[in-house]
């Protein structure tokens, strides 16, 4: 069982949002698309080094999405090339970020921990305003990643996605277990352990044993709710209730989470299921508008 310290049961204890996805929050990751002339120097630095230097998958871009409780809760928070750490869900380049060139690209992880939507906001809140660097990348490889427990890690510290990701999570979630300083981390390198050992192992076990059976009539609305959410038009999808959307993706998430312990640790089913899972959060926030 997590060893929680004091802290950190006391902010359990005042999180008060509820709803099917309340207790899950996801990783969201950018699998790489082929370099476009728009491309600047930054995003080629990057892309080359994900492809050179990170392990398989390559991923070069992750951040973090906080299911909503309500209308008026954020729930993309980022950090990009030449733009401090955010919410972004408002920004006019969202859905050509989101979709656009990356439709398909993304892939999303589940970590699930009593109210971990509500603890997270809290702390990425706290976060707003950390200034993006390249030069934190070559201590999320080796050899340089040996010194990168040396680097400052306080609020507001620069570093790269995979660097705010990690920052946010083992601060406001210690009991997911990061087993590395938040420079440590790639994006590549985040998702693994995101997706194995500790991490895995506890969002299975928290998902599935809060699986509960429905009648047929609720099964086939869950089972329709994904169709729409991953296959459905537009106008199928807007349809949607927010109730019915976190349902749908808690489904997905515990299915995602049910292969966690695959013998290959980047299957091509968990590929796919955490793609499709990735497609109907990006279509529960954006086009569904929840």
């Amino acid at each position: 069982m997590f060893k929680f310290d004091k802290d950190w049961e006391k902010t359990i204890q005042k999180a008060t949002a509820t709803g099917p996805c309340s207790d899950i929050v996801f990783l969201m990751c950018l699998t790489p698309t082929p370099p476009t002339a728009e491309w600047s120097i930054g995003q080629r630095l990057i892309d080359f080094a994900v492809r050179t230097f990170q392990p398989c998958p390559s991923i070069v871009h992750c951040e973090l999405f906080l299911p909503p409780s309500s209308t008026k809760d954020q729930k993309h928070f980022a950090s990009y090339i030449g733009r401090e750490a955010g919410w972004y869900d408002n920004d006019k380049s969202s859905e050509s970020f989101y979709f656009g060139a990356n439709t398909g690209k993304w892939r999303a992880i589940p970590i699930a921990v009593s109210h971990a939507a509500t603890i997270l906001r809290n702390e990425c809140n706290g976060h707003c305003g950390t200034p993006y660097s390249l030069l934190k990348y070559p201590f999320s490889a080796a050899p340089l990643r040996a010194f990168a427990g040396w680097l400052p890690d306080q609020n507001l510290t620069s570093g790269h996605c995979a660097t705010l990701s990690a920052r946010v999570l083992a601060r406001a979630l210690p009991g997911v277990g990061l087993r590395h300083p938040a420079a440590w981390y790639g994006p590549s390198t985040l998702m693994i352990e995101a997706s194995s050992g500790e991490i895995s192992a506890r969002t299975k076990e928290h998902l599935t044993s809060r699986a509960h059976s429905r009648s047929v009539p609720e099964e086939e609305t869950v089972f329709d709710t994904i169709n729409s959410l991953t296959r459905g038009s537009d106008e199928a999808v807007r349809a949607l209730s927010h109730e019915s959307c976190a349902a749908a993706i808690r489904e997905m998430a515990t299915g995602v989470a049910a292969r966690f312990d695959a013998d290959n640790d980047d299957d091509v089913g968990s590929a796919i299921a955490q793609g499709q899972l990735a497609t109907a959060i990006l279509r529960w926030s954006l086009t569904n508008g929840s």
